[in-house]
């Protein structure tokens, strides 16, 4: 039974014995103002070496699709992926346009009105993989063409999704060398369920998620309004982001923000 919450660190609760007890809230459960805070404690420049680095072959680089400000900041920072060892980039398109992509990754754009290239910002997303496609980053689509086909989609046709994939990222990752970037919603990227990051890791593939936030998006609010609130809601940085009371619920390995927009 709870009797109160402090303002600051500890919740009283009685226990079977009826003695009090405290025990710690964790910082994320703490307000705007306390984790504005804590960001500035925690949070580093982003360092896409260290995003990208270490022993993960495959990235998944969480989005909100509507927020260009991340494929701005890709497009900004494609050498940075390339020196960090990204040598392909998948992205959430239809994956039966092999032509298409064939002349994209030459370097020829002239068709890139007819190839998807993933929802929204179409002109924001080209720009980005005209920058990576400069550096030498192979760019390939991994969406199932069935999610292009006019139909009602069910429930199961969701699970076969993430199903899919899966394969296509495992099977990419397993023919190419270097590091593997995938731009995706931030639910195929969430640990903790059937998505799609969660069968490669089943099948003992080394990943790693960075959800991307700022921009045009403010969720979680838990971070952007407490940047905003304590000074840095305008600033570029990053966060490790494990642990279940982190924000995502600790469903990422890294946070990054980018400066908000009005």
């Amino acid at each position: 039974m709870v009797f109160f919450i402090t303002k600051v660190l500890y919740i009283i609760v009685i226990n079977m014995d009826g003695v009090p007890t405290e025990n710690p809230i964790a910082v994320w459960e703490q307000g705007f103002d306390a984790v504005g805070q804590h960001l500035l404690t925690i949070k580093q420049p982003v360092r896409y070496e260290t995003l990208f680095g270490g022993e993960s072959r495959v990235i998944f680089i969480g989005e909100a699709h509507n927020n260009s400000a991340i494929h701005r900041e890709l497009r900004t920072q494609a050498r940075e992926l390339r020196n960090a060892g990204v040598t392909t980039f998948l992205v959430e398109a239809n994956s039966d346009q092999d032509e298409l992509y064939r002349l994209l990754n030459s370097g020829d754009f002239s068709r890139i009105s007819e190839t998807n290239l993933g929802p929204m910002n179409k002109e924001q997303r080209t720009q980005m993989l005209q920058a990576l496609q400069r550096e030498g980053i192979k760019i390939i689509p991994i969406d199932d063409p069935r999610n292009y086909e006019k139909r009602d989609r069910k429930d199961n046709d969701v699970q076969e999704r993430e199903v899919y994939l899966a394969k296509r990222i495992q099977q990419i990752a397993a023919s190419r060398e270097g590091r593997v970037a995938v731009l995706i919603g931030l639910s195929h990227a969430a640990r903790g369920g059937n998505h799609t990051i969660d069968f490669l890791e089943r099948d003992g593939i080394n990943c790693r998620s960075v959800f991307f936030t700022g921009g045009r998006d403010q969720i979680p609010k838990i971070v952007t309004e407490s940047a905003r609130r304590s000074g840095i809601g305008y600033e570029k940085f990053m966060f490790q982001a494990n642990g279940k009371n982190a924000p995502y619920g600790g469903k990422a390995d890294y946070i990054v923000h980018l400066p908000q927009e009005t």
